[in-house]
């Protein structure tokens, strides 16, 4: 990218000093978790981790770090479920 920075905060969030921080409405359930003295009006809170979409691997064997081991770990949990799911079927007689 050009012209590409480090940014403290997500393109999407208010301003630093922006009357919008702060300035959200609780929704029970749904944005109970900010940071400050209110919910902000922005698309990610000021403070808050942002949060993570897609896979997530994590240390599967227990060996103390993520790496390819992990990834083979994962792969045979989703081939296992995919076995049960099709024996279950075959039971059901779906």
């Amino acid at each position: 990218m050009k012209n590409a920075q480090k940014q403290d905060r997500p393109p999407i969030s208010v301003a630093n000093g922006c009357n919008a921080i702060d300035a959200g409405v609780v929704l029970s359930g749904i944005n109970e978790d900010y940071t400050g003295h209110g919910p902000d009006l922005g698309a990610y809170e000021i403070g808050a981790m942002l949060p993570h979409y897609g896979i997530r691997i994590v240390d599967l064997d227990g060996d103390g770090d993520v790496d390819g081991a992990d990834l083979a770990a994962l792969a045979q949990t989703a081939t296992g479920l995919k076995e049960l799911t099709a024996a279950l079927a075959q039971r059901l007689g779906t």
